[in-house]
């Protein structure tokens, strides 16, 4: 069994590129080949959902090569691939397989594969418990896929031009010849809500290991979405929800954890990780840990008795280097969702409704546990003019090269942040304005080519 669901592993990391390069009648082939190799047992569809390489750990690596939260030295800005140095710069335009669009959609895949596989087990009350895991898991998966893709490829969500703004293809079936097209960027979002949603209903409170999806993990997805659409009322209230069943948060002071070493959190599986998720195949490597280098006015940001300063970063030659996520090595940058970032969104909409008490309580649950024992105190002088911009600060050092920023700039500037990105190649500078067109990155060409897809303005 091992062995075929292996096989059925490699074969599904290949789909998305062979049907980009392959005629519709040769992938076509290669489906039903997968199809024959895939039975219809429940333990085959959990095994493909499972699948950590794939599922958990091929998060978009955009979002975070195109924040601000790092630079590139001179010396490893060279050593980038071509792409990699467009993504650098923000003149990311014509690449190909592989790519963050085709890891998205792999998920997307399995999720459908899984679905359509449940329908196909004629006993529907046979193993009721796994069914409804795997039913929600599937949902669960494809609405997480969906809202990484929205992230990284599709503008800032406005309520008033969602309808007409650009969205994703929504996929509802494994069929990769059903033509299909970009759906706006409302209708993206309403499935994102409708799949997590659905997760909800048929997922356990908590698992043990955060690989799977619970209703935890789903409640902490609809926080984040919600979040990102600016819909702070609904982002509290499933914060809250997924808090509920999920409220653990890590002490820093633990003589277990060895702070100081390259990899303070090898145990991925730490107490506050609601769901666990990862870049962990970077089509785009620009912000990998061994190039990029934290902005020194970040780093300095963290005061002396802050464990997170100990904890983050690597002091180098050239910088400082990130080496605070919560993966078992440094290739496998951290982008799943913990009950810190819950706090955060609690927080968050507290401070807009500025209610500084319920603000301060829930980021003192966080930065209690992040400076040393007895010496947190809670920063004075907060007053309902000035603790937005505090909780938005203390959650971008709590949150740091998550895949989180991206999201934050884009819904920051249109409420008029006016956050301008800037670096320096050669000499040269190059910028990101804010609400540029170039936050929706550009879909990779083979898709537009092949997929007669619509690419994004610029």
């Amino acid at each position: 069994m091992n062995s075929i669901i292996k096989n059925i592993s490699l074969i599904c990391s290949c789909i998305v590129g062979i049907f980009l390069m392959l005629s519709c009648s040769d992938f076509l082939d290669a489906k039903q080949n997968y199809s024959q190799s895939d039975g219809t047992q429940l333990s085959d569809l959990q095994a493909i959902l499972d699948d950590a390489e794939y599922m958990n750990k091929r998060s978009a690596s955009l979002p975070e090569a195109a924040s601000d939260d790092y630079f590139l030295p001179e010396n490893n800005y060279s050593k980038l691939t071509q792409v990699g140095k467009e993504a650098y710069r923000w003149e990311l335009r014509n690449y190909t397989f592989p790519n963050d669009w085709a890891n998205l959609y792999l998920q997307v895949y399995n999720a459908n594969l899984c679905l359509e596989g449940l329908d196909k087990i004629v006993d529907k009350k046979t193993d009721i418990g796994i069914r409804n895991r795997i039913y929600g898991s599937a949902h669960f998966y494809r609405g997480y896929a969906y809202l990484a893709l929205v992230t990284t490829f599709c503008k800032a969500y406005r309520e008033e031009e969602a309808s007409n703004d650009l969205g994703i293809v929504l996929r509802e079936i494994s069929d990769f010849n059903v033509n299909t097209s970009r759906s706006n960027l409302k209708a993206s979002y309403k499935k994102i809500i409708d799949d997590l949603n659905i997760a909800v209903a048929y997922l356990s409170n908590r698992v043990e290991i955060p690989l799977r999806p619970s209703k935890a993990a789903a409640y902490a997805a609809l926080a984040r979405t919600y979040l990102s659409m600016r819909n702070y009322h609904r982002a509290e209230l499933y914060a809250d929800s997924a808090l509920m069943l999920h409220s653990e948060v890590m002490d820093f002071n633990d003589p277990n954890l060895k702070l100081g070493s390259n990899l303070p959190f090898a145990n991925k599986y730490n107490p506050e990780v609601v769901f666990y998720s990862a870049v962990g195949t970077y089509s785009i490597s620009t912000a990998h840990p061994m190039y990029a280098r934290i902005e020194k006015e970040l780093y300095e940001s963290y005061e002396a008795n802050d464990l997170r300063k100990q904890a983050y970063f690597l002091p180098l030659a050239d910088g400082y280097r990130f080496k605070g996520m919560y993966s078992e090595n440094t290739n496998f940058c951290f982008t799943g969702i913990t009950t810190a970032e819950l706090l955060f969104i609690k927080a968050e909409c507290r401070a807009r409704d500025k209610d500084i008490k319920a603000t301060t309580d829930a980021i003192k649950l966080i930065l209690q546990k992040r400076y040393k024992n007895g010496v947190y105190n809670l920063t004075q002088g907060l007053n309902q003019d000035n603790v937005l911009s505090w909780v938005l600060q203390e959650r971008r050092k709590e949150l740091l090269m998550r895949g989180i920023r991206y999201s934050d700039l884009k819904r920051l500037n249109v409420e008029g942040a006016e956050i301008k990105l800037s670096r320096f190649v050669g000499g040269i500078q190059y910028s990101l304005l804010p609400n540029d067109a170039r936050y929706a990155q550009p879909l990779p060409v083979d898709a537009v080519r092949l997929g007669g897809l619509e690419q994004n303005p610029y």
